[in-house]
């Protein structure tokens, strides 16, 4: 009976170690943003700045896998190059391995059992007392996460010795080393944190039941298991994606296979050094590696990243752009790229509204793609036909969807409610003039001289209304582009009146088709007063970001 308890209460520290683990990494989930994408923006303008700030982050986030969701989406909206983005990858594997020093000190040198359970003990009361709306909620989770971690790892050390008398592991002396490699891929790839992973490879080589090269495999394995993760969250969506995912997988493979090649050299030199105790030499030799392959790979992503260019081209999303390169698990940058797309519908569809009235447009939405991704000037996402604009309409509102879960922000909420009735506004606006897109041609095609110069006028007014409203899109503040919006909403109603005015008062004989040109002037009017509102809408908050500047026609 002694060896099975042991078996579960080592199988309780492992849980206690996972669930630990997750009320942290939810916690950080939801302290992520604004703050770190301006962080990220800021300090990985160089390959050295990039690889520092993969290293710091990781290091207090504790957690590669949320760096590298966060890779998936900054990198994919064009927050860093690829090459930045792969020093980030390269710095994160380094403040990877400051989690197996805390693991192998907090865990097996240090007896903190009995304040973990003071942490938990004191967590679960605040948390239980507080409730989710207590700003102390998430502070107490996080808390709660570590007790569960330290915990757990006081649970693997004591009960190690007793579980693994339970096994012959003298057979596992027999099998190449690269068995255990392929072991500790299969085991993080499963439990997904290769944090777990070196608890268990810590717990048995404290227990002295595995020789410290067997160990030291096994770790090097679940390095790359970790790769696991955002391979599989490249696979849909932008190509960008995949380049990010595919070099994360080639440098992990690399210093995978250097640690693996050099393997008893390496920790000769640890041991020559005065390292002598299995655990430091394990995450000795892990954070060696790793450090290794960034100074190796630090010269050499330039050309890893035309490589990667040259293999990955980009593939054109159907209907939108920016959504593919968001992750829903990553609810507020994910809803920034949903404003970027909101931003683009809009000029996409004020492309469509004019282009009636003989007016080219589409490449105003063509450079605002060129600006936010330095993409290239080909045709954009969806075009400006009217069903693109439905579908893409479409898929805004399901992926807003799946953005409010538990943990989305006040803030973001009311930003995508703002940002889907922009939309709104912007598809009213392109069906009031699908709507009389006959009485338009029936117009700039009548034999009738006074239809003709009907339809002249109606041009006129509407180049004159899409030049406002870009100068109010271009407007340097809120307030400027608030006070441009209510200016062009009163010359839209004082023409409408107008030109209503004047169709009544013409001659019976002079009028050509009064209905077609009331049906154009009524139409043209709920074109341009929803365009105005959906400008209007977008610009409620402004986040403290400037606008993107488009260039008028």
């Amino acid at each position: 009976m002694s060896g099975e308890t042991d078996i579960w209460q080592f199988l309780a520290g492992l849980g206690f170690f996972l669930y630990g683990m997750h009320l942290i990494d939810a916690t950080i989930r939801k302290m992520e943003g604004r703050g770190f994408k301006l962080f990220l923006k800021k300090n990985t303008n160089t390959r050295l700045g990039a690889v520092m700030s993969g290293l710091v982050v990781t290091a207090i986030l504790q957690s590669s896998s949320i760096v590298n969701l966060l890779l998936l989406s900054f990198s994919g909206a064009g927050i860093m190059a690829l090459r930045n983005s792969l020093g980030v990858v390269l710095g994160s594997n380094i403040g990877g391995t400051v989690n197996s020093w805390l693991v192998a000190l907090l865990g097996f040198k240090v007896e903190l059992g009995a304040y973990a359970l003071a942490l938990v003990a004191i967590a679960g009361i605040v948390l239980f007392l507080a409730g989710e709306s207590s700003r102390w909620y998430r502070f107490f989770s996080f808390v709660m996460g570590l007790g569960l971690i330290i915990l757990g790892l006081d649970f693997a050390r004591t009960s190690m010795e007793g579980f693994l008398s339970t096994l012959n592991l003298g057979e596992l002396a027999g099998y190449p080393l690269i068995v255990f490699l392929l072991a500790g891929f299969v085991i993080t790839a499963i439990v997904q944190t290769s944090a777990a992973t070196v608890m268990i490879v810590l717990s048995a080589l404290y227990a002295e039941a595995i020789p410290l090269d067997m160990a030291i495999t096994v770790v090097l394995g679940a390095e790359l298991g970790t790769t696991l993760k955002i391979v599989l969250g490249s696979l849909k969506g932008a190509a960008v994606k995949r380049r990010v995912a595919a070099g994360n997988l080639l440098l992990n493979l690399a210093s995978t296979g250097l640690g693996f090649v050099f393997l008893s050299q390496i920790i000769k030199l640890l041991q020559l050094a005065g390292l002598s105790d299995p655990l430091f030499v394990l995450v000795a030799f892990q954070s060696v590696v790793n450090i290794a392959g960034a100074v190796i790979f630090f010269f050499l992503l330039p050309p890893l990243s035309v490589f990667l260019d040259r293999f990955f081209e980009d593939e054109r999303p159907a209907i939108t752009w920016f959504i593919p390169l968001a992750s829903p698990d990553l609810p507020e940058p994910a809803t920034d790229l949903l404003e970027k797309e909101a931003r683009y519908f809009l000029l996409r569809s004020m492309a469509f509204v004019v282009r009636f009235f003989g007016i080219e447009a589409s490449h105003i939405a063509v450079k605002y793609i060129h600006d936010e991704l330095q993409a290239d000037g080909r045709i954009p996402a969806g075009g400006v036909q009217y069903f693109h604009l439905k579908a893409s309409e479409d898929e805004m509102i399901r992926f807003s969807a799946l953005l409010r879960k538990p943990g989305l922000s006040e803030t973001s909420m009311i930003r995508i409610n703002q940002l889907l009735i922009s939309v709104r506004h912007a598809m009213y606006a392109a069906k009031a003039v699908k709507d009389i897109e006959h009485n338009i041609r029936s117009l700039k095609s009548s034999a009738d001289e006074k239809d003709f110069q009907m339809y002249q006028h109606f041009r006129e007014e509407m180049e004159a209304m899409m030049e406002t409203w870009l100068a109010a899109w271009n407007a340097a503040s809120r307030a400027s582009t608030v006070k441009a919006l209510d200016g062009l909403l009163a010359v839209i109603e004082k023409e409408h009146r107008d030109d209503a005015a004047n169709i009544y008062r013409q001659p019976q004989q002079a009028l050509g088709e009064p209905s077609t040109q009331l049906n154009v002037n009524r139409e043209m009017y709920n074109a341009g007063r929803s365009l105005v509102m959906a400008l209007r809408e977008l610009n409620m908050e402004d986040h403290g970001k400037p606008q993107t500047s488009v260039t008028s026609v």
